[in-house]
Parts: C-alpha cells; sequence; structure tokens
C-alpha cells in the first residue's frame, strides 16, 4: 500500500464516511485507467447519434464532473452504471447530486429534481438523457416551488440516511 493510499484511507476513517472512500476511488481509477479520454465533441460523436442529447447539457457535464468531482467525464461511458461502476456516493462527497440539482438549475433553470424519472437513473446515458430532456421541458424550478423543495430535500435527507438538514419535515 502506498503512502497516499494509506494517508485517503486514514483521512476517510476520520471523517466518517462523509469524504469519498479510498477504495471507491481506487476502484475507479482503476476502471479509468486504461480508457481513452475522449472530448466533448467525439465523446458526442460516438455515442450520442441517436439519442436526444442537447450539446450543451454535455459541456454541461463536462465541466461538472471535472469540478468539483474530479473525474474525467471524457473517460466515463454511457453504459457506464452511477452506482456499482462509478459509485458516485462512494468515490465522491456523499451529496453530489444535490450539488449537480444546483448547478444544473444555474445553468438551464430547470430542475431535474422534478423530473419523474430523476430516481430511475441507473447509468451514464440515463442521465445525460434525463438532463437534456429537463432543459428542454420548462420543468418547474426550485425557486418556484419554495417551502415544497425545503421540505422535499429535509424527507429525501432522512430517507437516505443523511445528516437532519436542520429543515422540519412537517414544519
Amino acid at each position: 500500500m502506498t503512502l497516499s493510499r494509506l494517508h485517503r484511507r486514514v483521512l476517510h476513517a476520520l471523517s466518517l464516511g462523509q469524504s469519498p472512500d479510498p477504495r471507491a476511488c481506487e476502484k475507479l481509477e482503476s476502471l479509468l485507467a486504461t480508457r481513452e479520454d475522449l472530448a466533448n465533441e467525439v465523446w458526442s460523436e460516438s455515442f450520442c447519434k441517436d439519442r436526444e442529447v442537447r450539446a450543451d447539457v454535455l459541456a454541461f457535464l463536462y465541466e461538472f464532473f471535472a469540478n468539483p468531482l474530479k473525474i474525467p467525464f471524457g473517460k466515463l461511458r454511457p453504459d457506464d452504471r452511477l452506482i456499482e461502476d462509478i459509485q458516485m456516493w462512494k468515490a465522491t462527497w456523499n451529496d453530489w447530486d444535490f450539488d449537480l440539482v444546483e448547478n444544473f438549475e444555474d445553468a438551464f433553470e430547470n430542475d431535474p429534481f422534478m423530473h419523474p424519472d430523476f430516481e430511475k437513473m441507473r447509468t451514464m446515458m440515463d442521465l445525460l438523457v434525463l438532463l437534456s430532456q429537463t432543459a428542454t421541458s420548462g420543468t418547474i424550478t426550485r425557486r418556484r416551488l419554495g417551502w415544497f423543495w425545503v421540505r422535499r430535500i429535509g424527507l429525501y435527507r432522512r430517507r437516505k440516511g443523511a445528516k437532519d438538514s436542520g429543515v422540519v419535515a412537517g414544519g
């Protein structure tokens, strides 16, 4: 075990699971190590020809995965499963999905969390198609929902076992 691996494991143990899991990061690194890092245009040409995918949404995902997730999107493939292969909750900070929703809403003024298939996403292509549909659809945004959105986040975090967000679900 190298010093950096040991260092990551110690940091993970001290953070009580809130930071990326070093073993999940290692698994993701080994998955991506042999893959070519495709440019945005090549990824689009290779995988999005027959799909309803917006170029601006693909560019958004390239940027989002690079910052703050530090995952090179060009090495991901459409059939990569978000949980089993990429291990999104283990290899990244646990609230990556909330960061995605906030950044997406800022960029496109639509809220993917309100899409009926949001919780059915399994693969990278599912995510890309869902975001493309959401960017086009004019879905209700969190800003227009007000108190409902705050209550939903509180209920969602409790259901997922995360720490209480400070929001009272009944209030």
